[in-house]
């Protein structure tokens, strides 16, 4: 196997109770993912992968594996220190607008199957006592390198619309994992309606 080695730019541990972590690279930038069961999932955390980590590894079935630090971080912040994700920002509109709030998504064009392509609109409508105000964001599906993640490409630019929708209405500055080239999901979200 081909040895990889990269710096983590960004890492996602939403999936990790599922047995899942993801980590994004700044030299190509793309998501990577590793399986394996949790708690050995927290010993790679905090012993290699990390923020600003070199770290060598390589590609089994789509997932990393064999992990070597090459270089640790000076400073190490956590990924979540400058990233939010769709659970964190949905969480946050609820306890917000205190469930006055709807989302509503309109896919914008046609669909590109070939391509897998898909271009939504979300609009977040927050109710201001008599008042209505709207948020709007557009996501794609534009950045997708992973089969698997292709598989639900239409899912994909939808999330990403709400996400941005959701920034917007919560005053998060923060970019979304979701809206990140390969997002790490976990099989579960991929298999989800």
């Amino acid at each position: 196997m081909e040895k990889i080695e990269r710096t983590i730019k960004a890492i996602s541990t939403k999936s990790k109770s599922q047995g899942t972590i993801g980590f994004l690279t700044e030299e190509e930038p793309r998501w990577y993912n590793v399986k394996a069961e949790e708690k050995v999932l927290d010993e790679i955390l905090n012993t290699i992968i990390g923020k600003g980590n070199v770290i060598q590894f390589e590609l089994e079935n789509g997932f990393a594996v064999n992990f070597t630090l090459i270089e640790k971080a000076e400073s190490e912040k956590n990924w979540s220190d400058n990233m939010t994700n769709f659970n964190d920002l949905l969480n946050s509109a609820h306890e917000k607008f205190k469930e006055d709030f709807s989302i509503k998504t309109e896919m914008i064009g046609d669909i590109d199957y070939k391509e897998k392509r898909a271009v939504f609109k979300a609009t977040v409508i927050v109710g201001y006592g008599n008042a209505t105000k709207e948020f709007t964001g557009y996501g794609d599906s534009e950045n997708i390198k992973s089969d698997e993640v292709k598989k639900g490409f239409i899912r994909m630019a939808e999330t990403r619309a709400i996400v941005r929708a959701l920034r917007l209405a919560t005053n998060n500055a923060a970019v979304a994992e979701e809206e990140i080239g390969d997002n790490p999901l976990s099989e579960e979200e991929l298999a989800m309606p």
